[in-house]
């Protein structure tokens, strides 16, 4: 490392444990020695420029922060404060080449630098400037993600929210919440999901119909469902969300847990493209490491997931030994599994 002073010809050579490995022979110099607060500046500032340097996707506002509980701040100015976080910016500007100022540009780019995967994989898979479209993947992922027997279902509980919402518009929350008719009613109606497909549409006209009272707003509710999700013309049909199973895997969680970790990541909401780009490379590496535990033959389940399991289970051998009715099995699970007002 070296050490000297711009207007000063004096200075000495050290190694990384601080011990003098050369000096000049002109250490007797008359330039003003440094104030406290200039030394206790260019500290921060070269700790935290390191710093934004080794941790591109951290806010540089949590790296001052951080590093401010470290160090000397007692002779800080707001000056001090502004001239570090410009050498922040600087010290991260200064490892990418310019900023593209338009789409064109950034397709450009894309098309002229090599981008690869931690394990050396190309990992842009596409680049259309035509379209303005970009795909980021590899190999191994795309692989992972071809399942020839997929069925799409939807996830209940964004279902149950949805048809929960509708209840409130209509004006039905409070009787809802009621132990009477039309509670019941609207309560059995969130144990549909648990029935196969093509048994919705007989259990809702019959055995839900037979328990329907005579009341405007549930006739309008009955009628928003048939419309959008009981006819198999409708926009959502039940081959969509309905599905008598004990799976837990009917849920968008890994979704928006994967969605969350990676806004995490950005200091900003608009970043530049080589920040994206170091930040989608590295959660290629969270994403490598799912894959391989995916295939491991136990995986570990949380205990309220098996009790639900197993209490779906429980209803679903009994339907099927017909020691229940259909009624029965939806009552049950639409008063396990409906929406708490």
């Amino acid at each position: 490392m070296d050490v000297y002073k711009k207007i000063c010809s004096a200075y000495l050579k050290t190694n990384k444990c601080n011990e003098i490995q050369f000096e000049n022979s002109k250490l007797i110099h008359n330039c003003a020695k440094d104030s406290e607060q200039k030394i206790n500046r260019q500290i921060l500032s070269n700790n935290l420029k390191r710093k934004a340097l080794e941790q591109l996707s951290e806010r540089p506002a949590k790296l001052f922060h951080d590093e401010m509980k470290k160090c000397n701040v007692s002779t800080l100015t707001s000056s001090d404060v502004t001239y570090i976080k410009n050498n922040m910016n600087h010290a991260r500007n200064s490892i990418h080449p310019k900023l593209p100022q338009d789409a064109n540009e950034i397709h450009n780019i894309l098309s002229s630098i090599e981008i690869k995967t931690f394990k050396g994989e190309n990992f842009l898979m596409v680049n259309d400037p035509l379209n303005g479209f970009v795909m980021f993947s590899c190999d191994e992922n795309i692989k992972f993600l071809i399942w020839p027997q997929i069925e799409i279902k939807g996830y209940i509980f964004h279902l149950c929210q949805s048809w929960w919402r509708k209840i409130q518009k209509i004006g039905l929350a409070t009787e809802y919440s009621k132990n009477d008719e039309i509670g019941k009613y609207l309560t059995y109606i969130f144990g549909l999901p648990f029935l196969h497909p093509e048994e919705v549409g007989d259990v809702f006209a019959i055995d839900l119909g037979e328990l329907k009272p005579e009341n405007d707003k549930l006739t309008e509710f009955s009628d928003y469902l048939v419309d959008n999700y009981i006819d198999e013309d409708s926009s959502f049909p039940p081959k969509i969300w309905a599905e008598m199973t004990s799976s837990a895997q009917r849920s968008t969680n890994a979704c928006e847990s994967f969605h969350s970790k990676y806004n995490s990541n950005f200091s900003s909401t608009h970043p530049h493209i080589y920040t994206f780009l170091d930040v989608l490379k590295a959660m290629q590496l969270d994403t490598v490491i799912l894959i391989n535990s995916s295939k491991m033959e136990t995986k570990i389940i949380r205990t309220a997931t098996k009790n639900k399991k197993k209490f779906i289970n429980n209803l679903i051998d009994k339907l099927n030994m017909n020691e229940i009715s259909k009624l029965q099995y939806l009552k049950a699970l639409a008063n396990k599994f409906k929406p708490r007002n």
